[in-house]
């Protein structure tokens, strides 16, 4: 009588292993583990590239910034076009500046100065009185063409200075000016007060009325207008 060995039953809480399994191990177990293993590990990869990429664009922009002003730090200064302002046209003397450049002289210069321009003033009063009281009415001149040639040519002089300053841009241009001024005025003056009665007294009054005064006005206009340091207006 042959007897079979019958398998026993595993004992009760542990299960046959199968092939590549642990002993007492519940089938699938392994997999699932490796899947959430291999789902931890792909998640983890895509939050560290994720995060890689934000930092390395955070990186570049930075890195621009420092760039961009380093480019603009190494632009030399010589590169930049200077403004070539003639020296002819700098800005004109303002009447601030004026007054800062009469207190910039010492005390001692001004109180002379004006102790001098107080006993011209103070003489020439007086004397002006004397003259036309004393004066005759007529005289004798031997130099008379001279005397009139050279206050003609003074004339020329500030009026060509002015026009050479002025086509510089030159604020000085006020000084040529005002001299002109006064000699129009002193021009008219005596040429009025000179002239012979009649056809020539006439004439003179015409020249001072109609071209030495209104020259001598436009002339003081102009040197005003220049040491105030206001522009000119071109009328067209």
């Amino acid at each position: 009588m042959q007897t079979h060995a019958l398998p026993l039953a595993p004992p009760a809480g542990r299960l046959a292993a199968g092939p590549g399994q642990v002993p007492g191990e519940l089938p699938g177990v392994r997999e699932a583990e490796r899947a959430m293993i291999a789902f931890a590990v792909a998640l983890r990869a895509g939050w560290a590239s994720w995060t890689g990429q934000q930092d390395t664009a955070a990186a570049i922009q930075a890195a621009r910034v420092p760039a961009a002003r380093t480019r603009a730090a190494r632009v030399p200064a010589a590169r930049v076009p200077a403004a070539r302002v003639p020296a002819a046209r700098a800005p004109a003397v303002s009447l601030p500046a004026a007054r800062g450049a009469v207190q910039a002289l010492s005390p001692g210069v001004r109180r002379r100065a004006r102790r001098a321009a107080l006993a011209v003033g103070a003489f020439l009063v007086p004397w002006s009185v004397m003259l036309s009281v004393t004066l005759p009415s007529t005289a004798q001149a031997h130099h008379w063409a001279m005397a009139w040639t050279g206050l003609d040519a003074a004339e020329a002089v500030a009026a060509l200075a002015t026009a050479v300053l002025l086509t510089r841009s030159d604020s000085r241009a006020c000084l040529p000016a005002m001299a002109g001024g006064v000699l129009l005025i002193t021009d008219a003056w005596f040429d009025v007060c000179t002239s012979a009665p009649g056809m020539d007294h006439a004439l003179s009054l015409a020249e001072a009325a109609c071209v030495e005064l209104p020259l001598a006005a436009a002339a003081f206009w102009l040197a005003a207008r220049l040491y105030r340091g206001r522009p000119l207006r071109e009328h067209r």
